[in-house]
């Protein structure tokens, strides 16, 4: 088990966005986000969240459900039932309150890296919420961004290039053909 996010209002927002629509907000919604949760509180705000989106608000419980376990990586097919069920469970049991009860799992799931089941999907999400912190927290990237793995390889290699290239040195001489 790595070292991940601890739990902070920043975290649980980007936990749920990743959640309902694998997204990384950007800092512009980021920044709204914040703002709305803390007028509200971190629960009212998931529910608005959800709330708002008369797409996903209609949905069932397990199609909901659904939904947000569709957007984990790295989780096996009985995992994925599992957490699926459960969910539709929590949503059923507090069908005013969908976000929260989405947000809940959510860090639930946060916290089982080490878990035999769950512990790749857990892994995999919580990097998808580090790196969704880490360009969310950026102040120049306003737009929203797929959360993927592709993504991030893509990424990392980027990183990697243009740190490879600031190490090169280069040797210029005047009059001279290469």
């Amino acid at each position: 088990m790595g070292l991940t996010l601890l739990k902070n209002t920043d975290v649980e927002i980007i936990r749920i966005t990743e959640a309902l629509y694998n997204l990384r907000p950007g800092a512009t919604i980021l920044n709204n986000f914040r703002g709305v949760a803390a007028e509200q509180g971190i629960a009212s705000f998931a529910n608005a969240l959800l709330t708002q989106d008369a797409s996903l608000n209609a949905m069932s419980a397990a199609d909901l459900a659904a939904q947000v376990t569709g957007t984990l990586r790295d989780i096996t097919d009985e995992a994925r039932t599992l957490v699926t069920e459960y969910l539709a469970g929590q949503i059923n049991a507090n069908p005013t309150s969908k976000g929260t009860a989405i947000l809940t799992v959510m860090n639930l799931l946060a916290t089982a890296e080490g878990h035999d089941l769950f512990g790749g999907a857990a892994t995999a999400f919580n990097a998808d919420v580090l790196a969704s912190v880490e360009y969310s927290s950026v102040a120049t990237n306003t737009g929203m961004v797929a959360s993927d793995a592709a993504a991030d390889a893509v990424a990392a290699t980027e990183s990697a290039a243009a740190a490879a290239l600031q190490s090169t040195t280069f040797t210029l001489t005047t009059s001279a053909d290469n």
